[in-house]
């Protein structure tokens, strides 16, 4: 009798693992088909906030870490900026192929506004800067930014990371990465830039 019992309350004690791994592997993709791993704001320790302000940092500055699936081949980040036409034009980036399922990618705003976004990779951590043309008079007018909390990863999809308007408009109306594939609502800023981040089934030959 005592085996049997032990027998049943093992398999419970499996069945219950099982439901609470199902519940988070659902809600961490939303229940997405689609989705092939996540990447969030990393919650950071008092030791690290405590570094950033010392250093004037703490509101400059986000950290993204992702993990995704073995089906993923490479990372592209790429900075856009919306064209008179209000179509996103590619203004550089990053493309590496993936090493590891987990990394991180670090943006910093500068002095000017100006994004520089650093991505750690197998051969160490490469950087690019989105173009000061686009920044031109930026301390003159009003800037906002959006910054993405975390999102599902899909193979080929660009997953919004930061907007950010520049306008010499005197109110700014609210916007969120949603409108990275509605560009037309982000019309009538002197300049709109965004930041991406894409995962390819594909390797970089």
């Amino acid at each position: 009798m005592i085996f049997v019992r032990g027998d049943f309350i093992m398999k419970k004690f499996i069945n219950i693992v099982f439901i609470f791994l199902c519940i988070f592997i659902f809600s961490s993709c939303k229940i997405n088909l689609n989705c092939v791993g996540q990447i969030k704001q990393r919650t950071l320790t008092k030791e690290e906030t405590n570094v950033l302000k010392l250093m004037g940092l703490d509101d400059k500055s986000k950290i993204y870490d992702y993990n995704v699936d073995k089906g993923a081949k490479a990372i592209y980040v790429n900075l856009y900026f919306l064209d008179e036409n209000l179509k996103w034009e590619n203004n550089g980036g990053i493309g590496a192929n993936l090493d590891s399922f987990k990394g991180t990618i670090g943006i910093l705003k500068d002095e000017s506004e100006r994004l520089q976004v650093s991505l750690e990779e197998k051969n160490g951590i490469s950087m690019f800067k989105s173009n000061s043309d686009l920044y031109l008079d930026a301390d003159k007018k009003i800037r906002s930014i959006w910054w993405n909390d975390k999102a599902d990863i899909e193979h080929e999809k660009e997953i919004p990371l930061a907007i950010q308007v520049i306008t010499k408009s005197t109110k700014v109306m609210s916007f969120s990465g949603e409108n990275f594939y509605e560009p037309e609502r982000l019309k009538g800023h002197d300049a709109v830039i965004a930041l991406t981040v894409k995962f390819s089934k594909n390797e970089i030959e």
